[in-house]
């Protein structure tokens, strides 16, 4: 019982004033929203991370376009740009 009454004296004289709660509710929710912006672009931009590996894969696997069979490989394209640079 007498901790009860220490600990609930304690909190009324140490309590914000209302100004000083509407404060911090106020800054709270700033903070929060905030919070919430960057899960989203953190979100948005480890998805477009995602999709770009993914396009990376498929052009390197020949994927993306349609391929003639007539043209050389990587490798041969690769060593004939040495030749020119």
């Amino acid at each position: 019982m007498r901790s009860e009454r220490i600990r609930r004296r304690f909190y009324q004289e140490n309590a914000p004033s209302p100004d000083e709660r509407d404060g911090i509710v106020r800054r709270t929710k700033i903070f929060v929203g905030t919070a919430d912006k960057l899960e989203r672009h953190y979100r948005l931009a480890y998805a477009c991370s995602a999709v770009n590996t993914r396009s990376l894969a498929k052009a390197f696997r020949g994927e993306l376009v349609p391929q003639d069979p007539n043209d050389e490989t990587a490798w041969e394209l690769y060593a004939s740009a040495g030749k020119f640079g």
